[in-house]
């Protein structure tokens, strides 16, 4: 079983993504459908979450800005240039340190099918719904993901206390927890957090 997971630049204010991994969500040059294909980590892989209202995600695409959009079918395409209802997640995380994004519109959980075809067909948090974050190989330097840097949000407080919290549950140092905290939320350009391994989220 392949298991799939998110290459990402710089986040705004929240991170996700899939778990024992060889392949990367992504939205294929020509193409509104989100796939799930070779891990190459290039621009086209490359994803930025943004902290929504009521403390909710939405996932844009790196190359174009288009953000990941959920349809009632459950076909996941990236579409909108603005994150709305379709487009907004929650993000939740289990013992092993695996984030799940579930549709706000349709209550099912982000996966791959069996053809590499991003979907929100069902409500299961296993295998195929686990995803996790991996730094990717080349940094983009799109005018979108620059546009998204320079409007980043500082997280602070009460959320960033609880997200430091997670990192240690999951057995994060002191200093990886600097590092990832520093790179993710506080971080002046397009920096990665310098691990493939599973970064955790609080659960909504």
């Amino acid at each position: 079983m392949e298991g799939f997971q998110l290459a990402w630049c710089a986040s705004i204010s929240a991170i996700s993504f899939p778990f024992v991994s060889t392949k990367n969500l992504q939205n294929p040059l020509g193409s509104k459908k989100a796939r799930c294909l070779t891990d190459n980590r290039d621009v086209y892989e490359q994803l930025i979450l943004h902290r929504v209202r009521d403390d909710k995600v939405a996932i844009q695409s790196g190359h174009n800005g288009r953000f990941l959009h959920v349809r009632v079918s459950g076909e996941c395409v990236f579409d909108s240039t603005d994150p709305g209802e379709w487009e907004r997640f929650t993000m939740e995380t289990d013992s092993d340190c695996a984030l799940y994004f579930v549709s706000c519109h349709t209550g099912n959980t982000l996966h791959c099918d069996d053809h590499n075809v991003a979907r929100c067909a069902n409500e299961n948090r296993q295998y195929w719904e686990a995803w996790r974050i991996v730094e990717p190989r080349s940094i983009a330097t799109t005018s979108q993901i620059q546009r998204a840097l320079d409007q980043r949000h500082v997280l602070a407080g009460k959320d960033r206390q609880n997200f430091v919290v997670e990192l240690a549950r999951c057995g994060k140092t002191p200093q990886e927890i600097e590092q990832i905290v520093t790179s993710i939320f506080d971080g002046t350009g397009a920096t990665a957090v310098r691990s493939a391994e599973a970064i955790p989220v609080s659960k909504e």
